[in-house]
């Protein structure tokens, strides 16, 4: 017991010294979302993830799904550190770090456990302190949290630089990213928010789609949204899924030509992440 007290005081003092380092922001931290469960959320954020690594970007993936989390089963990993170790102040941050691939580290979260510990906003404003002061290791952070708009996600949202709403062309899945919206507004969240239209028939639909939203955003809630890109409804992404391996790694090394249409079409959000990031920058700097 003693040993765990002690273990406990060391890491108050670290976070203390980490905080402390006040290192430069720098925008990096984009959190996907969704108004509900089935939309490709986590599908589209470890393959996007896995599309930049293999781009030369270097990745965090921080899978912050609640105690429902499952980035571990689509890459088939064993997740022996996770972040309740985190919560439960039984290690730092980046303790819990785990390099999957090159240029691709993830952060695991749990699954089913009967004692999760309760999460505050002070604890997770505490989390992005620390998460913070790894911005100047990686390109990007990617933070894949829980479907739909409990406290907890929100505050997360709240605090992250972007976010990356999901969503797909079904009336229903359009109006729950439209509320997703309308609640980023009203816990004061002020970056940029990007719409992905995910299992969409083509882009002619897809582009529909973002209109839509876009109409009722720009009519109810005064507020800006941009469009990143869309991806389709292969079933390449089932087989993926299935065999419990990334769908961007099967076909990495494949030509162009021999890969599916979604795996196009996940590098061209890929890409199109890698210039928005940079116009960020700029105005960031300017």
């Amino acid at each position: 017991m003693n040993g765990q007290a002690e273990r406990v005081f060391e890491l108050q003092r670290l976070e203390k010294r980490l905080a402390g380092q006040n290192l430069p922001r720098h925008s990096k931290i984009f959190a996907f979302t969704s108004g509900k469960g089935g939309t490709g959320k986590t599908f589209l954020s470890v393959n996007m993830a896995f599309a930049l690594s293999i781009m030369g970007k270097k990745i965090l993936l921080v899978d912050f799904d609640c105690n429902f989390s499952n980035v571990h089963i689509l890459m088939n990993v064993i997740a022996t550190k996770t972040l309740s170790l985190f919560f439960l102040n039984k290690n730092l941050l980046p303790e819990l770090i785990t390099e999957v691939e090159p240029n691709l580290s993830v952060i695991f979260g749990d699954s089913g456990m009967q004692d999760f510990p309760k999460l505050s906003a002070g604890s997770i404003v505490n989390f992005f302190g620390q998460l913070r002061n790894l911005e100047h290791e990686y390109d990007f952070i990617f933070i894949d949290t829980a479907s739909g708009t409990n406290k907890e996600t929100l505050e997360i949202l709240s605090q992250s630089d972007h976010t990356i709403v999901i969503t797909s062309p079904e009336p229903t899945a359009v109006m729950d990213a439209y509320v997703v919206i309308k609640l980023l507004d009203g816990v004061g969240f002020t970056g940029e928010k990007n719409i992905v239209v995910n299992k969409s028939e083509d882009k002619n639909l897809a582009d529909l789609t973002f209109l839509n939203l876009k109409t009722a955003v720009d009519h109810f809630l005064k507020t800006e949204i941009k469009f990143l890109g869309f991806a389709g409804n292969d079933a390449a992404v089932s087989r993926s899924i299935m065999a419990q391996t990334l769908l961007m790694k099967q076909t990495s090394n494949l030509p162009s030509e021999a890969g599916s249409l979604i795996t196009l079409q996940i590098s061209e959000l890929a890409a199109n992440l890698i210039k928005y990031i940079h116009v960020a920058n700029i105005k960031q700097a300017g």
